[in-house]
């Protein structure tokens, strides 16, 4: 399953390399989705990581949220 953590590293080495900050958001979001399914390929699930990507997908989630909000035309 090394290729998940792979994937996911993948995805994080070009959300930082996009403009876009949403673009980046949304792929950090991606990653830490493989990030997850990664520490849940173990025997024992590695439940802090798990915890961590999601916590960081929530914020993520929000700040995608309002910069949505925040490109709407008046």
């Amino acid at each position: 399953m090394d290729t998940l953590s792979h994937v996911a590293n993948i995805l994080l080495l070009v959300s930082f390399s996009v403009k876009s900050m949403l673009a980046l958001r949304a792929l950090n979001l991606v990653a830490g989705s493989f990030f997850i399914a990664w520490a849940m390929s173990f025997s024992e699930p590695l439940w802090s990581s798990v915890a961590w990507n999601t916590l960081f997908g929530v914020v993520n989630v929000w700040r995608i949220y309002l910069t949505i909000l925040e490109r709407r035309p008046p």
